[in-house]
Order: C-alpha cells, then structure tokens, then sequence
C-alpha cells in the first residue's frame, strides 16, 4: 500500500495531474471567495479580491510544507520531493506553473458567468499569461539542463 501512496504523491507534480488540481482550485476561487465575504460580512472590494488571492498563494506555499511534515512517506519520496523544490528554488518553476494553473480554472469559471468581473478577470488573465510565460521560460531552461545532463 505505501508504493501506492508514494507514486501518488509523486504524481502530484506531474503533468496534467498538477496542473488540473490547480485549476480545480482556481475554478473554485470565486465561489469560495464569495462564501469567505458572507462569513465573514465584508463588502466585496477589488482589494479584498487581491487579499483573498493572495492568502490562497500563501496557502498554496505553505499547505504543501505543512503536509510533507506530516504525511509518513518513503525516503525515496523525500528525496524525489527535496529535489524538486532544491530545482523550483533556482528557477521559481512551482510559481509559475501554480499561477498558470489558478489562471486555467478562474478563466474557466469566469467563462460561465453571464458578466465577468473585470477586476477578477484581469486577475485571471495575468495570472494565465505569467503562467505560460514561465512555462516557456521553465521549458527552455529544462531542455538546457537536459542537454547539460547527457
């Protein structure tokens, strides 16, 4: 069972599987971000917009540092996922593929409504083209490393 677990979590990261759980999240920010204001009776401001994306960026940093704590996973695991961040440190590549994930799954939502915001929309939009920007700067980088490495 844990070899199960293990590829799973390596999965993680991994094209598409990455980048659909992102825009699954980003599919679900404005919803979300609409239930936070009602709990919490603020006025939907572009502001509050910008302060609630910005603690999902945070959250989406520092969850994954909370899990690797506390998942019981292998050495290899550990090793593979210390990689990966020692690498995405260098070349910041996990931000950018997080934005461009967001970017998919908040254009996707915005797509069905009738009036997008356009606050919410530029946000989108930034976010999709920061994403592929650093995709493509990321797939150079990793065609070097790769040529670097043979």
């Amino acid at each position: 069972m844990p070899r199960i677990l293990d590829r799973a979590l390596l999965s993680i990261e991994s094209f598409p599987v990455g980048l659909l759980y992102r825009a699954a999240i980003g599919f679900a920010l404005m919803p979300t971000y609409s239930f936070v204001l009602a709990l919490l009776g603020w006025r939907d401001t572009t502001a509050c917009l910008a302060l609630f994306v910005l603690a999902v960026l945070v959250a989406l940093r520092v969850g994954p540092g909370v899990l690797r704590v506390l998942l019981p996973v292998s050495g290899e695991v550990r090793r593979a996922w210390a990689d990966r961040r020692a690498l995405g440190k260098i070349y910041d590549s996990y931000q950018w593929r997080k934005l461009l994930g967001l970017g998919l799954g908040w254009l996707g939502w915005l797509a069905t409504r009738p009036a997008p915001r356009c606050d919410a929309l530029v946000l989108a939009v930034l976010f999709l083209v920061g994403g592929l920007a650093g995709l493509v700067a990321w797939q150079r980088v990793s065609r070097t490393l790769a040529t670097e490495i043979s």
